[in-house]
């Protein structure tokens, strides 16, 4: 690197003398992991370099995911133009992977590497995203900290004098100034304040110059980042080419993986399987070996309940309308349950639950965590949900094609001066499985947006908006739409303090009575975009 760090690598070189088109995947995983992709490539022609992140397992320097891209450290930029430089390089790279390999990527082609041809970004968080929804703590950021070791490093001398130097900067108490320095970060910047706006990759999606492939699947915790990520840099990337040339596919899949989640009831096809190899092959030959036109849509999108492919030209697809269902009292006056209809209840009521942070109601399927801590996928959520109030349509007359971000506003009051609402959307199957389809959080002090926290007055009423994940679902005839609220959902989300102190310092958590409203002045509504079932 530029400050003479060096970093580790393993480098697969095809046979012949070469030079050959390079792809770079940079990782702080472990290397001796060996990933097939990385061979199939090597196989077809490419010199595959695999590179260890500084600080890890056998890189020099101090392993901080968010910055030594690009921030305090250029090493994305400086390992492009490097293996570009190389005898069996050609000059062009190319460069691809998962997660934490993936999101490294976007921070690099900010700084528009000349040599940079082409990237596969798979999987990709923008940094804020890998800790906070709407202001909800995910236990993501814990979890990665955790399996990346959470405490800091000490292995010789210029350690310990950065220990001696961060502990003098950043005043930490002496018992947490062991801990890597990202992560307590992390946990002190939960507004989105100077420290996001530094490291976040979208404030230089203006810079990028490259053709992009943006992969992801429904039940990965990444969808809305990867959305945002084709989004931006396909409406601001430095040149016509780039913003041209964003490709995005999304799949049934689970993190990283290309397979889809099974279930006893929700089965996929063997359409749902991704054949990421060839996914890549195809468009590094487009880009670096000059093969014909790339022959895929823009758009690939898998419709769950069809379990066929959507192809658009853009994102978002083009709608036929919203599909408005007002939350409404059970007309039995059933405790916590609810109903979803067309049309907005004349006369105010509410429904209340108790939420006690230190009993919470568990994650059951969804995104599965960072390592599959729970089963992923589209998962039965009627365990949780006899502990949270539910509001559940009719059964459907005919089926409703979703493709979008489902909107929810609501009005809602807390005895807490603080709290989290987490939005669980599901589809009811006949036999009363409960599929779990989105699950997102918004926290109460950040009903206004994610500068700062506001605190609530308690019992006084707030409205407030949460865009869900997007999601592509045909609704089937006779099943059910229900939407899910609680105040938690452990350990995807962390549950809130509730109280006004600093998340990073809190010591203890309260328990509180949570309310949602329903009708008159206060009507609330799940919002739902249709497309035409015949796309």
């Amino acid at each position: 690197m530029r400050d003479e760090t060096v970093l580790a690598g393993d480098l697969y070189l095809p046979p012949g003398s070469g030079p050959f088109p390079t792809l770079l995947r940079k990782t702080p995983y472990a290397r001796g992991m060996r990933n097939e992709l990385d061979l199939y490539l090597r196989d077809q022609g490419f010199a595959v370099l695999v590179v260890s992140q500084r600080g890890k397992f056998g890189s020099e320097g101090v392993f901080y995911q968010f910055r030594n891209e690009a921030v305090d450290h250029h090493d994305g930029y400086d390992t492009i133009e490097w293996a570009a430089a190389q005898p069996w390089s050609d000059g062009q790279v190319g460069t691809y992977g998962v997660s934490s390999d993936g999101q490294w990527q976007l921070s690099a082609a900010t700084l528009a590497p000349p040599s940079l041809k082409a990237m596969v970004v798979s999987y990709a968080a923008n940094p804020r995203h890998a800790l906070v929804d709407h202001g909800v703590l995910l236990g993501t950021g814990p979890a990665w900290s955790s399996m990346n070791g959470l405490s800091r490093r000490l292995g010789n001398r210029e350690d310990w004098q950065d220990w001696l130097e961060s502990w003098r900067r950043r005043q930490t108490p002496l018992l947490a100034s062991f801990i890597e320095d990202e992560f307590i970060d992390r946990l002190y910047h939960l507004d989105y304040d100077s420290y996001w706006e530094e490291v976040d990759p979208s404030n230089g999606y203006d810079r990028i110059q490259v053709p992009i492939l943006h992969e992801c699947g429904w039940f990965d915790r990444y969808v809305t980042p990867t959305l945002e990520n084709y989004l931006s840099i396909r409406a601001n990337a430095a040149t016509a080419l780039a913003r041209e040339s964003q490709w995005l596919v999304m799949g049934p899949w689970t993190h990283g993986g290309g397979v889809p989640a099974d279930t006893e009831v929700v089965m996929f096809g063997p359409e749902a399987t991704a054949d990421r190899p060839l996914l890549h092959l195809e468009w590094f030959d487009k880009w670096m070996r000059g093969a014909p036109d790339y022959a895929r849509t823009r758009v690939r999108l898998y419709v769950l309940g069809v379990e066929r492919w959507l192809e658009a030209d853009d994102w978002p697809v083009k709608t036929v309308g919203q599909l408005t269902l007002y939350l409404a009292q059970d007309d039995a006056g059933a405790e916590l349950r609810g109903g979803l209809v067309e049309d907005a209840p004349e006369v105010e009521t509410s429904s209340s639950f108790h939420h006690d942070p230190y009993d919470p109601i568990p994650s059951i399927g969804g995104h599965g965590g960072v390592g599959w801590q729970w089963p992923a996928g589209p998962l039965d959520q009627r365990e949780a949900e006899e502990r949270s109030l539910t509001f559940t349509s009719d059964p459907l007359e005919t089926s409703v094609t979703v493709v979008g971000r489902p909107k929810l506003v609501f009005h809602a009051s807390s005895t807490a001066v603080d709290t989290d609402f987490i939005a669980t959307l599901s589809e009811v199957h006949p036999n009363g499985y409960s599929a779990i389809l989105r699950q997102n959080g918004i926290r109460a002090a950040y009903r206004n947006g994610p500068q700062r926290a506001e605190p609530l007055e308690p019992g006084d009423v707030y409205r407030f908006e949460l865009d869900m994940d997007a999601v592509g679902v045909a609704f089937a005839a006779g099943n059910r739409i229900r939407l899910r609220i609680s105040s938690t959902s452990f350990p995807a989300f962390l549950p809130s303090p509730g109280t006004t102190e600093p998340t990073a310092l809190a010591t203890k958590a309260v328990e509180g009575t949570n309310t949602i409203y329903q009708g008159g002045s206060r009507a609330s509504f799940l919002s739902l975009p249709v497309v035409d079932p015949g796309y």
